[in-house]
């Protein structure tokens, strides 16, 4: 407290990081790279965020695709690959989306802008 308040100081309600840059989990670069940030990871279980930009690979007119969140999520799952390669000291390894057999997206349009929240589990 201050000498003149009786109020105690205001804490920061944006926690400090203690992940390591996404740069330094994944070998993506430049336009290419997504993912903004870890925000938490607990066990096999990690949630990232992104916030879609003008600069981002494959944004057009300020929208983009659906069909690219599956690259959204690889990185997801790279960044926690890379974190449990981190954790064990071990080089990290690059990864492969080799299949989807199906999908379907409940959304026409992403906007630039747009914060997303993703999370993945390894099973």
């Amino acid at each position: 407290m201050s000498p003149t308040s009786s109020h105690p100081p205001r804490l920061s309600l944006r926690p400090q990081s203690y992940f390591p840059r996404v740069s330094e989990l994944l070998p993506h670069k430049g336009p290419m790279l997504w993912i903004d940030e870890v925000i938490a990871q607990q066990g096999d279980d990690v949630h990232c965020r992104l916030t879609l930009r003008d600069a981002h690979v494959f944004v057009r007119n300020g929208e983009v695709d659906p069909v690219v969140s599956v690259e959204w999520m690889a990185q997801t799952v790279g960044a926690l690959v890379g974190l449990y390669d981190r954790n064990n000291t071990l080089t990290p390894r690059p990864g492969y989306l080799i299949a989807i057999p199906e999908a379907q997206f409940f959304i026409d349009v992403f906007v630039v802008g747009d914060a997303l929240d993703l999370h993945a589990r390894k099973s």
